[in-house]
Parts: structure tokens; C-alpha cells; sequence
């Protein structure tokens, strides 16, 4: 299924009310080597604990979990798709267009 950003949390490595970071180990996970984090967070009165599988090839969290168990997000089975360099060139027949602002 094709990723929706509106639906999922966020692919930062940063969380939200983040206040402490701790690196508790690496693992592989669906074949991308990770580091696992154990976060804290904020969340209003509280501190909550979650655990984040850092996929160090990708920059992007592969699993989120609340320590508690309430939850958990995983992705899985990503394909990276390249996009050609094509993309960013100036097409041949570009010319610049003279402002008149400030000419006067």
C-alpha cells in the first residue's frame, strides 16, 4: 500500500515532547539495519516511554512502540524508488524573464 503521511505518524527521527533519548541497541528489521532508541516523552502532566527501530540505511523510523503496550507502528516492505536527475534540469528552451520591478 502506497505510504499516507496524513494518516501515519511522523517519519522524524525526533518525536514529539521529546525530552530524552537513549540508545539501547541495533537490530535487522524486514532486512535494514536499525538502531533502537528508548524515548521519553512528555505528554501533559506525564512522562511516557516509547522505543523507536531507527532504520539507518532508509532515515526513517521502520517501528514505533509505547513502552505500555498501547501501541504500535510498523512499517514494512518499503521500496525506495530513485528519481531521475532529468527532474532537476533546466529544460533547453528556458530563457529568464526580465522583472520590471525596481527598473524605475
Amino acid at each position: 500500500m502506497p505510504f499516507d503521511g496524513s494518516v501515519a505518524s511522523p517519519l522524524e527521527q525526533s518525536m514529539a515532547h521529546e525530552i530524552g533519548r537513549e540508545t539501547i541497541g541495533t537490530e535487522v528489521l524486514d532486512g535494514h539495519p536499525t538502531t533502537v532508541f528508548q524515548i521519553t516523552a512528555r505528554e501533559g502532566q506525564r512522562e511516557v516511554i516509547y522505543y523507536q527501530w531507527w532504520a539507518e540505511d532508509l532515515h526513517l523510523p521502520l517501528r514505533i512502540a509505547r513502552k505500555d503496550g498501547a501501541w504500535i507502528v510498523e512499517y514494512k516492505n518499503l521500496k525506495l524508488r530513485s528519481l531521475s536527475p532529468r527532474l532537476f534540469e533546466i529544460p533547453l528552451t528556458y530563457r529568464p524573464i526580465e522583472s520590471s520591478l525596481g527598473s524605475e
